[in-house]
């Protein structure tokens, strides 16, 4: 339980102070921006913000979703300036 709220507590903190919520409260941008990448690499840096914005309006199944893509993405980008980030 510790360590599952220890993760929480961690994303919470990454999302910063950067308004992850278009004006209707969607997550429009994050959204925009993985359908609209068109290589790897921009699926690749687009999908931490929409995992993270699917998490914060509780749609925890497409935030699931999106975390594993990522995870199965890493061994890719491992000298990535982005690695970090997606770990």
């Amino acid at each position: 339980m510790l360590l599952l709220m220890l993760m929480f507590c961690c994303l919470l903190v990454s999302c910063g102070d950067e308004a992850l919520v278009g004006a209707d409260g969607r997550p429009d941008r994050a959204a925009q921006q993985l359908a609209s990448a068109k290589t790897e690499a921009e699926r690749f840096y687009a999908l931490g913000d929409s995992a993270k914005q699917c998490f914060v309006h509780g749609k925890i199944a497409d935030a699931q979703k999106r975390a594993e893509e990522l995870i199965t993405m890493l061994p890719r980008f491992q000298g990535n300036w982005n690695y970090g980030n997606a770990v």
